[in-house]
């Protein structure tokens, strides 16, 4: 866990540091949290806004929120069905700003899953409330068989 204080650290509470590689590595710290209720909720990731993250009004740029909303939902389904693969579609709603230094966290929910398609939605939320919202779609990729 992140040392309390620094710049991008997650609030106290169990949040462990999400190691990625690549593209993921670029927009993080990303954090997750392993305590979280399974059958409802499969997954949750947070972040800090930081000045890397904001467009020139100090607000999260729809690009950072878009990259975080798409992991949470396929690290969800992942979750949820073991065989998440690439994400298919995305629809995302920006319903208030995410600020410089504040704490978001995603709400995600597993939605349903076809032999090769499953469905998520989240709610990224902040100190003022839902920031965004999104929806997606996962292509399932099934483990090959004898």
């Amino acid at each position: 866990m992140a040392e309390e204080g620094k710049l991008g650290a997650p609030p106290d509470g169990g949040w462990l540091r999400l190691e990625h590689v690549g593209f993921e590595a670029l927009a993080g710290p990303l954090y997750w949290l392993p305590d979280v209720d399974c059958e409802n909720e499969p997954f949750r990731m947070g972040f800090r806004v930081e000045a890397k993250h904001c467009n020139p009004q100090n607000a999260c740029h729809g690009g950072m929120m878009a990259t975080f909303l798409d992991l949470a939902l396929g690290l969800s389904l992942r979750s949820a069905s073991d065989f998440c693969g690439p994400t298919m579609n995305l629809t995302i709603d920006y319903l208030s700003p995410a600020l410089l230094g504040d704490w978001i966290e995603s709400r995600s929910r597993f939605v349903h899953a076809t032999f090769r398609t499953g469905y998520c939605d989240v709610i990224a939320r902040g100190p003022r409330g839902p920031v965004a919202r999104a929806n997606g779609m996962f292509r399932l990729a099934r483990p090959k068989t004898g």
